[in-house]
């Protein structure tokens, strides 16, 4: 009997030794998984994609990545495709913005001028006469005349000043950049052939836009028209009709602008209004011709008198031998009081003084449009 329960005890105690190594194995294994589950968690991703990658690998998320169990892991992290489509918009944008910028470098504004881009006349001819080829349009007609219509002086000119009789000597200057050679009259004037086809004597088309300027009116009620003159200062000889062919070699109407010689032109009226200028120096100017430096004055017109006056000089230069200029005076026609090139070949020339200055020569020239003689004064 003791050894019956002596062989009980025995198989007890090894019933309870193998239950506690049993117990032992089971558990073991099962602290050491738990362990490793612990591992992962969502802050150990950049991008939810790579939570949901670990996620799809092992559905019964040891990690708790899912912790709705709705199948997204870590749904608080940034999407990659997020992300990388903000990069690439960003791209996107900065390109496009470079393109506009490259557009915008390539795309030069036009050089284009019109007569519109102007505020006068005078503004449209020296951009003219600056490129007479023209590559703007600006003289449709091809008579030398820029935007001869888009102003409200008649033919487009616009080289008048109204009332003060001068011009910048500065641009009357501009005529310096040509000259003219082996003429055989000593007639030749830098006047560049732009400004001369601009100005062909005076040049504003402003015809009898004022009743008060045109005639005055006497005690009984009655107009009396008031004579108005052109007043031409030019190198070389008198033009007895002007806007007619003469006998000179071209088979161009006779203006001393279209042939270069133009130095200063006025148009007044007999009581010393002055309706139109051209080229007048606001003081004494000097050109070359010829070989000459010739200064003069604008010239002076007397209205009690009738007398037109000129002053002038030529440099005891070197290579200087003689110069000729001519002072002339016209009548305008009709009601014009001022030049009308289509009425030119009706003005009547009145008087001309046509002088030839050596080196070193001075003088005054004079003519009265009133009728009396002509007088030179060296």
């Amino acid at each position: 009997m003791t050894g019956v329960r002596r062989s009980m005890a025995v198989l007890v105690s090894f019933a309870l030794l193998v239950g506690a190594v049993s117990v032992g194995t089971a558990v073991t294994p099962g602290a050491t998984f738990a362990q490793d589950g612990d591992d992962l968690n969502c802050e150990d991703f950049e991008t939810q994609e790579e939570a949901q990658a670990v996620l799809e690998e092992d559905p019964s998320d040891p990690n708790g990545l899912d912790g709705d169990d709705d199948g997204e892991a870590c749904e608080s992290l940034p999407s990659g495709d997020e992300g990388s489509s903000d990069d690439g918009d960003s791209s996107e944008g900065d390109d496009s913005t470079d393109d506009s910028s490259e557009d915008s470098e390539d795309t030069d504004p036009s050089d284009d001028l019109n007569c519109e881009d102007f505020e006068t006349q005078e503004e449209a001819q020296t951009t003219y006469d600056e490129d007479p080829s023209d590559p703007n349009d600006l003289d449709r007609d091809d008579d030398g005349v820029a935007c001869e219509d888009s102003f409200e002086s008649g033919d487009g000119s616009g080289d008048e000043t109204e009332n003060d009789g001068s011009e910048d000597s500065t641009d009357s200057d501009e005529s310096d950049g040509e000259e003219s050679d082996d003429s055989t009259d000593t007639d030749d004037s830098e006047t560049t052939d732009e400004e001369s086809e601009s100005n062909d004597e005076n040049e504003s088309d402003q015809s009898g836009t004022d009743d008060s300027d045109e005639s005055s009116t006497g005690d009984d009620g009655a107009s009396t028209e008031m004579p108005a003159y052109q007043i031409d200062v030019a190198a070389g000889d008198v033009i007895e009709t002007l806007g007619v062919d003469g006998d000179d070699e071209d088979d161009a109407p006779d203006f001393y602008g279209t042939q270069g010689r133009l130095l200063q032109a006025q148009t007044v009226l007999a009581d010393g209004t002055v309706t139109g200028s051209h080229m007048v120096p606001g003081e004494n100017v000097t050109k070359s011709l010829a070989g000459c430096h010739v200064s003069y004055t604008p010239v002076s017109y007397d209205d009690e008198s009738g007398d037109v006056t000129l002053t002038v000089s030529v440099d005891d230069d070197a290579d200087c031998e003689s110069v000729t200029l001519t002072l002339a005076g016209y009548e305008l026609p009709g009601d014009d009081t001022t030049f009308v090139r289509a009425n030119a070949d009706d003005q009547e020339l009145l008087a001309y003084e046509t002088v030839t200055l050596d080196a070193g020569d001075s003088g005054t020239v004079v003519i009265d449009l009133d009728g009396d003689d002509e007088s030179a004064e060296n």
